[in-house]
């Protein structure tokens, strides 16, 4: 089963080449079980050229606002590798469950995600903002 999921039907990401590119590596490098998670969606995902990439799609340095639907509150959050990652900021880490959920989603997208309590987090995104 797929970790990320609309119902029966496996949510589509897409992204660039460049991201795709960018956190092999970080995978390669990583030993928690986020990678492993990251790495599935990456293997499931429609890799683009930057140029083909849908302005509207979730990628690294994207600022997104989610609404987590159980709890109808609204998120604003930039994607950004481990290293660079500050609460304060509002800047999460892709190795988070919520950032290896949004990578690749777009506007209107709507996924589940396990998250590490057991629980799963219902999030819908509003609004992508590219770097």
């Amino acid at each position: 089963m797929t970790l990320a999921q609309r119902d029966t039907e496996p949510v589509s990401i897409v992204i660039s080449k460049q991201d795709y590119q960018r956190l092999m590596p970080l995978l390669r490098d990583s030993e928690l079980e986020l990678a492993e998670a990251l790495e599935e969606e990456l293997s499931r995902a429609d890799i683009v050229g930057e140029e083909e990439l849908p302005k509207d799609a979730v990628s690294m340095y994207s600022t997104v606002t989610f609404r987590d639907l159980d709890a109808q509150t609204d998120t604003t959050v930039t994607l950004v590798f481990p290293a660079e990652a500050n609460m304060a900021e509002k800047k999460i880490s892709i190795l988070s469950p919520v950032g290896v959920a949004l990578l690749g989603l777009r506007i209107g997208g709507r996924i589940r995600w396990p998250m590490p309590n057991g629980k799963q987090k219902h999030i819908e995104i509003l609004s992508v903002q590219q770097p």
